[in-house]
Protein backbone atom coordinates (compact mmCIF):
# COMPACT_ATOMS: atom_id res chain seq x y z
CA UNK A 1 0.00 0.00 0.00
CA UNK A 2 1.10 3.24 -0.94
CA UNK A 3 0.61 5.96 1.53
CA UNK A 4 0.97 9.49 1.24
CA UNK A 5 1.57 12.11 3.80
CA UNK A 6 -0.81 15.41 4.31
CA UNK A 7 -0.18 18.82 5.78
CA UNK A 8 -3.51 20.44 7.48
CA UNK A 9 -3.30 24.50 7.38
CA UNK A 10 -5.82 27.09 8.21
CA UNK A 11 -7.81 28.44 5.60
CA UNK A 12 -6.55 32.14 7.21
CA UNK A 13 -3.41 31.86 5.46
CA UNK A 14 -4.85 32.49 1.88
CA UNK A 15 -7.50 35.35 1.05
CA UNK A 16 -11.09 34.96 1.09
CA UNK A 17 -11.02 34.97 -2.69
CA UNK A 18 -8.00 32.47 -2.92
CA UNK A 19 -10.45 30.34 -0.44
CA UNK A 20 -13.52 31.19 -1.96
CA UNK A 21 -12.49 30.01 -5.53
CA UNK A 22 -10.85 26.87 -4.01
CA UNK A 23 -14.38 26.04 -2.67
CA UNK A 24 -15.47 26.60 -6.05
CA UNK A 25 -13.53 24.23 -7.51
CA UNK A 26 -13.92 21.85 -5.41
CA UNK A 27 -17.61 21.71 -5.88
CA UNK A 28 -17.85 22.86 -9.71
CA UNK A 29 -14.36 22.22 -11.31
CA UNK A 30 -13.37 20.21 -13.98
CA UNK A 31 -14.12 15.99 -13.07
CA UNK A 32 -16.82 16.86 -10.44
CA UNK A 33 -20.36 15.68 -11.80
CA UNK A 34 -22.02 18.51 -14.00
CA UNK A 35 -18.25 20.16 -13.61
CA UNK A 36 -16.92 22.53 -15.92
CA UNK A 37 -14.98 21.54 -18.51
CA UNK A 38 -11.06 21.02 -18.77
CA UNK A 39 -9.41 24.14 -19.75
CA UNK A 40 -5.89 24.11 -20.29
CA UNK A 41 -5.46 28.07 -20.18
CA UNK A 42 -7.02 28.23 -17.01
CA UNK A 43 -4.16 28.06 -14.62
CA UNK A 44 -7.01 27.13 -11.80
CA UNK A 45 -7.87 23.95 -13.66
CA UNK A 46 -3.92 22.36 -12.93
CA UNK A 47 -5.03 21.84 -9.35
CA UNK A 48 -6.22 18.89 -7.91
CA UNK A 49 -9.35 20.49 -5.95
CA UNK A 50 -11.19 18.04 -3.56
CA UNK A 51 -13.95 18.70 -0.98
CA UNK A 52 -14.33 18.53 2.91
CA UNK A 53 -16.75 19.36 5.33
CA UNK A 54 -14.10 21.46 6.71
CA UNK A 55 -13.04 23.19 3.91
CA UNK A 56 -11.05 21.44 0.99
CA UNK A 57 -8.09 19.08 0.41
CA UNK A 58 -5.71 20.35 -2.59
CA UNK A 59 -2.73 17.98 -4.08
CA UNK A 60 0.93 19.78 -3.85
CA UNK A 61 1.91 18.01 -7.18
CA UNK A 62 1.03 21.39 -9.31
CA UNK A 63 4.28 22.80 -6.94
CA UNK A 64 6.47 20.39 -8.59
CA UNK A 65 5.17 20.20 -12.25
CA UNK A 66 6.24 24.07 -12.08
CA UNK A 67 3.35 25.24 -14.04
CA UNK A 68 1.86 27.44 -11.25
CA UNK A 69 1.69 30.94 -13.42
CA UNK A 70 -1.42 32.99 -12.99
CA UNK A 71 -1.98 31.30 -9.36
CA UNK A 72 -1.50 33.07 -6.26
CA UNK A 73 0.98 33.75 -4.35
CA UNK A 74 -0.50 32.64 -0.91
CA UNK A 75 -1.54 29.56 -2.38
CA UNK A 76 1.17 28.62 -3.78
CA UNK A 77 3.58 29.74 -0.69
CA UNK A 78 1.39 26.87 1.06
CA UNK A 79 1.29 24.54 -1.44
CA UNK A 80 5.54 24.96 -1.24
CA UNK A 81 6.14 24.56 2.20
CA UNK A 82 3.51 21.21 1.99
CA UNK A 83 5.80 19.62 -0.84
CA UNK A 84 8.85 20.31 1.36
CA UNK A 85 7.61 18.44 4.30
CA UNK A 86 6.68 15.85 1.61
CA UNK A 87 2.84 15.73 2.12
CA UNK A 88 1.09 15.38 -0.90
CA UNK A 89 -2.33 17.11 0.31
CA UNK A 90 -3.19 19.95 2.17
CA UNK A 91 -6.02 20.39 4.07
CA UNK A 92 -7.29 24.12 4.24
CA UNK A 93 -9.17 24.07 7.53
CA UNK A 94 -11.72 26.97 8.43
CA UNK A 95 -11.59 26.00 12.09
CA UNK A 96 -7.38 25.92 12.89
CA UNK A 97 -5.60 28.88 13.71
CA UNK A 98 -2.81 30.09 11.63
CA UNK A 99 0.50 28.14 12.81
CA UNK A 100 2.63 29.05 9.49
CA UNK A 101 5.55 31.50 9.48
CA UNK A 102 3.29 32.95 6.41
CA UNK A 103 1.35 35.94 5.59
CA UNK A 104 -2.66 35.90 7.31
CA UNK A 105 -5.57 37.07 6.15
CA UNK A 106 -8.75 38.78 7.75
CA UNK A 107 -11.75 36.86 6.49
CA UNK A 108 -14.37 39.51 7.10
CA UNK A 109 -17.12 36.86 7.83
CA UNK A 110 -15.00 34.30 9.21
CA UNK A 111 -13.94 31.71 7.34
CA UNK A 112 -16.40 29.30 6.01
CA UNK A 113 -16.73 25.68 5.89
CA UNK A 114 -18.78 24.17 2.98
CA UNK A 115 -22.74 23.86 4.03
CA UNK A 116 -21.86 25.74 7.74
CA UNK A 117 -20.95 29.09 8.47
CA UNK A 118 -19.97 32.17 6.73
CA UNK A 119 -22.21 33.20 3.74
CA UNK A 120 -24.90 30.37 2.68
CA UNK A 121 -24.39 29.23 -0.01
CA UNK A 122 -26.20 30.08 -3.43
CA UNK A 123 -29.26 28.66 -4.46
CA UNK A 124 -28.40 26.03 -7.43
CA UNK A 125 -29.87 27.71 -11.23
CA UNK A 126 -32.10 25.27 -12.37
CA UNK A 127 -34.15 25.02 -15.27
CA UNK A 128 -36.23 21.77 -17.18
CA UNK A 129 -36.54 21.94 -20.54
CA UNK A 130 -37.84 19.48 -23.40
CA UNK A 131 -37.79 19.44 -26.85
CA UNK A 132 -38.15 17.03 -29.86
CA UNK A 133 -35.96 13.88 -30.82
CA UNK A 134 -35.96 11.73 -33.44
CA UNK A 135 -36.41 8.06 -32.45
CA UNK A 136 -35.87 4.89 -34.52
CA UNK A 137 -38.55 2.32 -33.71
CA UNK A 138 -37.70 -1.60 -35.00
CA UNK A 139 -40.85 -3.25 -35.62
CA UNK A 140 -40.90 -7.11 -36.47
CA UNK A 141 -43.56 -9.18 -37.03
CA UNK A 142 -45.63 -6.51 -35.03
CA UNK A 143 -43.13 -6.63 -31.78
CA UNK A 144 -41.09 -3.89 -31.19
CA UNK A 145 -37.38 -5.30 -31.22
CA UNK A 146 -35.49 -2.00 -30.40
CA UNK A 147 -35.96 1.60 -30.05
CA UNK A 148 -33.08 4.24 -30.76
CA UNK A 149 -33.35 8.07 -29.37
CA UNK A 150 -31.08 9.82 -32.08
CA UNK A 151 -29.15 11.98 -29.00
CA UNK A 152 -26.63 13.61 -31.08
CA UNK A 153 -29.75 15.42 -32.27
CA UNK A 154 -29.16 19.43 -31.42
CA UNK A 155 -31.58 20.98 -29.45
CA UNK A 156 -34.53 23.14 -31.02
CA UNK A 157 -36.96 24.80 -30.34
CA UNK A 158 -36.94 23.94 -26.16
CA UNK A 159 -40.12 24.52 -23.96
CA UNK A 160 -39.16 25.46 -19.94
CA UNK A 161 -41.04 22.68 -18.11
CA UNK A 162 -40.11 23.58 -14.75
CA UNK A 163 -37.51 25.95 -13.23
CA UNK A 164 -36.25 29.65 -13.89
CA UNK A 165 -36.62 30.54 -17.80
CA UNK A 166 -33.91 33.26 -17.41
CA UNK A 167 -31.29 30.79 -16.93
CA UNK A 168 -32.75 28.77 -20.33
CA UNK A 169 -30.03 30.13 -22.57
CA UNK A 170 -27.00 29.79 -20.18
CA UNK A 171 -28.51 25.92 -19.62
CA UNK A 172 -28.71 25.57 -23.48
CA UNK A 173 -25.05 26.37 -23.83
CA UNK A 174 -24.19 24.08 -21.08
CA UNK A 175 -26.33 20.90 -22.37
CA UNK A 176 -23.97 21.56 -25.71
CA UNK A 177 -20.36 22.02 -24.44
CA UNK A 178 -19.41 18.82 -24.94
CA UNK A 179 -19.50 17.05 -21.41
CA UNK A 180 -21.17 13.72 -21.14
CA UNK A 181 -24.72 13.59 -20.62
CA UNK A 182 -26.28 11.25 -17.67
CA UNK A 183 -27.78 8.44 -18.75
CA UNK A 184 -31.18 8.52 -20.26
CA UNK A 185 -34.08 7.63 -18.82
CA UNK A 186 -37.30 7.04 -20.12
CA UNK A 187 -40.92 8.20 -18.80
CA UNK A 188 -41.97 10.69 -16.36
Amino acid sequence: MDTCRYGEVSVLHLEPETYARLLHLAETGPGRPGGSRYDPEDPWHGLIVEPHSYGCWVHTGIVEDGDTEGLPASLLAVLREAHASDAAWVLFDADLEPMLDLPVFEHPDGPSRPGRGGAPPPEPRRVVFSYLVPVHVEVEDDQVTRVVVIDETPVTDPKVVEGDPAYLDQALAASDNGQDWPSWRFGY
